[in-house]
C-alpha cells in the first residue's frame, strides 16, 4: 500500500510544482531597488526585465497633498523603505498611528527603449484609498482620499494602469489616506513593466484565484452532501464548512473578485465578512483534525478555540473595522499556538501509525508554512508574497487523494463481498436441495413418531377410562352381591332386585366401554358438569347404599380435560373408599377459588399407615399432572382417607385427554 501511495505521491508532486512555476514565478533576472526616492532602470529595457516591483526607498510627505504636477522639495520628505504602512514612523517626533493621510513620490528612470512604449501599473489593495499621478496625469485609484473620516471613502480595488511616458525620467506620485482601519499605507508591492506583461499577470493571479475559489466552493459543497449522505462521518461537515469559509473570504481578499460581481457592496462589510471567515475557520479547522484523529486532538482544545472565536466574532459583528482590525494580530498569534498543537497532535498520531497520516502530515505541514509566510508578509516582517492560496491549494489536493483512497477501499472491500456473494449464490442451490432433503427425512422421522407417541396415548386413555369404568361397575356389583347373599335366606324377593341390578350396572359398564372405545371418550365438552357429578353420586348411593353428602359450586371456567379429571377422580375416589376403605360415608365438596378449583373428598374408611398407589391412582395423578395441577392423598389408620386436587383456571387443552 505504501508503495502504491509513493507512486501517486511523485506526479502529483511534479503537477504542483508545475502549477507553482507558472502563477508564482518571476521572470525579473535581477531585482533592482530604489534609493533615496529614486529607482533607476535606465541600463536595462521593462521588455527584459518583465514586471518589476518598486520595491526600495520612496518619498512620504506625511498630512500633505502635494501637487502631482509640481515640483517638490526632495529633501522636505522622509524616506519609507516601500512596500510598508505608514505605522509606527515618527514624523515631527510623533509616532504615527493608522489614521492619516499623505504622499508617497518616486521617480523612476527608464531607459531610451521604454520611451514612448505603452507601460503598464500593477495597483494592488491599499489602505484604504489613494489616487495615482503619472509625470502629472491622474491614472486611476481606489476610493476617495480625504484629510478626515467624513471625507474619506474606502475601497479595494486591485487594477491595472496604463500609460506612455514621453521622457526618461517618470514621475509617479500617490494621495493615500486612512480612517477606517488600523492600518495605513502602499502595504503591498506595485509593479511597472510592459503592458502585455502586466495585463498577463492580472490574468494569471485572478485566473488563479478563481481556480481556487471554484475549488474551494465545490470542495465544500460535495462534502457537505456526502455529510448529509452519511450523518456519522463529520469530518466531511467540519471539512466541508472549512472550504466554504475560505472559499468566501478568498473572493474578498488579494484581487477582491468578489467586488468583480458587486461592485457596490461596502467596504465595511466587505470586512466584517474577511476577518469572521477567518476567525471561525480556525476553529472548523481544528474540529476537522479532531474527527481524524480524535485520540490527538482533545475535546478540551477544541471547545477552548470555539470559545475564542466566538468572542472575536462578536468584536467583529458589532465594532466598526477601524477598531476590530485591531484584533487581527492577537488572533494571528492564537492561530500560530493552534497550528503548532496540531503539528504536535500529527507527530503523535504518526507515531501511534494513524491511517493516511503521512501524507495529511506533509500537506498540513506544507499549509502551516504558507500561512506562517503570510503572517510575516503582512505584518511587514519579510518581503515574500501571498503563498497560503497555493498552500491550501496543495492541502485540498491531499485531502481529496485521501478521501479517493476511502472510497477505493469501500469499492474495493464491496467487490470482495461481490465475488463471496456470487460463490455464496453458485452453491446456494445445491445447499438448499441438501437442507431440503434433511428437512424431509427429519419431518417424516417426527411424523412417524409423533403417531407412535399419539398410539400411545390413546392406548394408555382408553386404559385408564376402561379401568374407572370397570372398577366402578365391578365394585358396585360386588357390594349388590355380598347384599344378595345376606338377604337370600330372609328375603329371596330383594335379592331377584339385588340381582336386577347388579345385571344392569354391569350392562351400563359395557356400554360405557364400548363408547370409549368408539367414540374415543365419555364426557363431552358441552356436558353439565354439576348434573354430571351429581347423577354418579345418585346411581352410586342407589347402587351401593352408602351415604354420600356434597356442595357442588358452578364452574363455568372449566375446560374439556379438567371436567374428565374431575369426574373419573370422584369415580375413582368413592371405588377406592368402597373397595379398600370399606367406607359408608362420603363428603365431597368442590369450591372455586380465585384462579383456582378445589377438589375434596372426605370418607370415613379404616384409612392405614401406607397409601399404595395401583393403576388408578397412577392414571388420575397423571391427568392431574398434565394440567398443572396438585393432588394430594391423607390417610389416617382408622380416621379415613381425604383426596385434594387443585386445578389452576385458563389451561389449554392436552392432546391425550382431549381426543
Amino acid at each position: 500500500m505504501k508503495n502504491k501511495m509513493i507512486l501517486y505521491i511523485i506526479p502529483v508532486t511534479i503537477v504542483v510544482f508545475a502549477l507553482f512555476l507558472l502563477f508564482f514565478y518571476e521572470q525579473s533576472e535581477r531585482k533592482v531597488t530604489a534609493s533615496d526616492g529614486i529607482l533607476d532602470l535606465s541600463d536595462v529595457s521593462l521588455k527584459e526585465l518583465g514586471p518589476t516591483p518598486l520595491t526600495g526607498e520612496w518619498k512620504l510627505y506625511w498630512k500633505q497633498w502635494t501637487d502631482p504636477s509640481g515640483t517638490l522639495s526632495h529633501d522636505e520628505g522622509m524616506v519609507l523603505d516601500m512596500p510598508a504602512k505608514w505605522n509606527g514612523l515618527v514624523w515631527d517626533g510623533e509616532r504615527l498611528s493608522g489614521d492619516g493621510y499623505a504622499t508617497y513620490r518616486l521617480k523612476i528612470k527608464i531607459s531610451e527603449e521604454d520611451v514612448g512604449e505603452m507601460l503598464g501599473l500593477y495597483l494592488p489593495n491599499a489602505f484604504t484609498s489613494y489616487k495615482v499621478w503619472v509625470n502629472g496625469k491622474e491614472l486611476g485609484g481606489a476610493g476617495s482620499p480625504g484629510m478626515t473620516r467624513e471625507t474619506t471613502v474606502p475601497l479595494y480595488s486591485p487594477q491595472v494602469v496604463y500609460f506612455k511616458p514621453y521622457t526618461e525620467q517618470i514621475d509617479l506620485v500617490f494621495h493615500v489616506a486612512n480612517f477606517h482601519h488600523s492600518k495605513g499605507g502602499l502595504w503591498r508591492t506595485i509593479r511597472i513593466g510592459e503592458d502585455q506583461a502586466m495585463t498577463s499577470l492580472r490574468e494569471k493571479q485572478l485566473a488563479f484565484e478563481m481556480f481556487l475559489i471554484g475549488s474551494l466552493l465545490v470542495m465544500g459543497l460535495y462534502h457537505l452532501g456526502l455529510y448529509i449522505l452519511r450523518r456519522k462521518e463529520k469530518s466531511t461537515l467540519f471539512f466541508g464548512l472549512f472550504c466554504l469559509v475560505i472559499g468566501i473570504r478568498a473572493a474578498m481578499v488579494g484581487e477582491v473578485f468578489f467586488l468583480q460581481m458587486f461592485p457596490q457592496f461596502p467596504w465595511e462589510w466587505l470586512k466584517k465578512v474577511e476577518y469572521t471567515c477567518f476567525y471561525i475557520a480556525v476553529p472548523l479547522f481544528i474540529s476537522f483534525a479532531r474527527q481524524l484523529y480524535p485520540n490527538e486532538v482533545h475535546k478540551v482544545i477544541t471547545r477552548s478555540i470555539w470559545g475564542i472565536a466566538s468572542l472575536f466574532v462578536l468584536v467583529v459583528l458589532f465594532a466598526p473595522a477601524r477598531v476590530f482590525t485591531h484584533t487581527l494580530t492577537a488572533y494571528q498569534i492564537i492561530t500560530v499556538i493552534v497550528i503548532l498543537f496540531i503539528i504536535f497532535a500529527g507527530i503523535q498520531a504518526f507515531k501511534n501509525n494513524r491511517d493516511m497520516i503521512t501524507l495529511n502530515l506533509g500537506v498540513g505541514i506544507i499549509y502551516v508554512l504558507t500561512i506562517i509566510n503570510d503572517f510575516l508578509f503582512y505584518n511587514q516582517i519579510i518581503t515574500t508574497r501571498e503563498l497560503s492560496p497555493f498552500g491550501l491549494f496543495i492541502f485540498l489536493f491531499g485531502q481529496s487523494f485521501q478521501l479517493s483512497t476511502q472510497f477505493s477501499r469501500a469499492f474495493s472491500k464491496v467487490e470482495e463481498v461481490t465475488d463471496q456473494l456470487q460463490e455464496l449464490n453458485q452453491n446456494l442451490e445445491k445447499k438448499v436441495e441438501e437442507r431440503t432433503i434433511g428437512l424431509e427425512k427429519s419431518q417424516k422421522e417426527t411424523v412417524e413418531a409423533l403417531i407412535e407417541m399419539s398410539v400411545l396415548e390413546e392406548r394408555n386413555r382408553i386404559a385408564h377410562e376402561i379401568h374407572d369404568i370397570i372398577g366402578h361397575s365391578l365394585t358396585t356389583v360386588i357390594v349388590q352381591l355380598e347384599a344378595g347373599k345376606r338377604l337370600s335366606k330372609a328375603n329371596p324377593e330383594q335379592v331377584y332386585e339385588k340381582m336386577e341390578l347388579s345385571q344392569e350396572l354391569l350392562r351400563k359398564g359395557l356400554e360405557r366401554i364400548r363408547e370409549s372405545v368408539k367414540v374415543l371418550g365419555e364426557i363431552q365438552e358441552t356436558m353439565d358438569m354439576e348434573e354430571a357429578l351429581k347423577v354418579l353420586i345418585d346411581d352410586t348411593v342407589k347402587a351401593t347404599g352408602v351415604r354420600i353428602t356434597s356442595q357442588i359450586e358452578p364452574s363455568p371456567k372449566l375446560n374439556h380435560a379438567q371436567k374428565k379429571v374431575i369426574y373419573y377422580a370422584l369415580q375413582e375416589g368413592i371405588t377406592n373408599g368402597i373397595r379398600h376403605g370399606k367406607s359408608t360415608h362420603f363428603h365431597f365438596t368442590l369450591t372455586m377459588k380465585e384462579d383456582s378449583l378445589e377438589f375434596k373428598l372426605i370418607d370415613n374408611g379404616v384409612g392405614g399407615e401406607k397409601i399404595e398407589y395401583g393403576f388408578g391412582l397412577n392414571a388420575m395423578r397423571n391427568r392431574i399432572k398434565m394440567l398443572n395441577g396438585e393432588m394430594t392423598l391423607k390417610a389416617e389408620k382408622d380416621r379415613g382417607c381425604q383426596l385434594i386436587i387443585i386445578l389452576p383456571f385458563e389451561q389449554e387443552l392436552p392432546t391425550m385427554l382431549d381426543e
